[in-house]
């Protein structure tokens, strides 16, 4: 793996197990966002995603993950 480009075995994996990318995010978010919240998040700054209830933009009903998985699917995001 020396001189290949950064990230390539996770892709790799990705190819093997379908949707093994997605659910490292999502488990990161899982497990640290909890942490990151006490310290940083103030409810009244920010808004639900109404797909999966993770904080977003106040302005946006949908965070960005979603948003993007969406796209990824083929689905609106109205």
């Amino acid at each position: 793996m020396v001189g290949e480009r950064p990230g390539k075995g996770i892709l790799e994996v990705e190819e093997a197990m379908p949707g093994f990318m997605m659910r490292l995010v999502q488990e990161f978010a899982d497990k640290v966002q909890p942490a990151l919240a006490d310290r940083y998040l103030r409810e009244g700054e920010v808004g639900r995603c109404r797909i999966c209830g993770r904080p977003t933009s106040r302005d946006r009903e949908i965070c960005s993950f979603c948003a993007v998985r969406m796209r990824a699917a083929g689905t609106a995001t109205g």
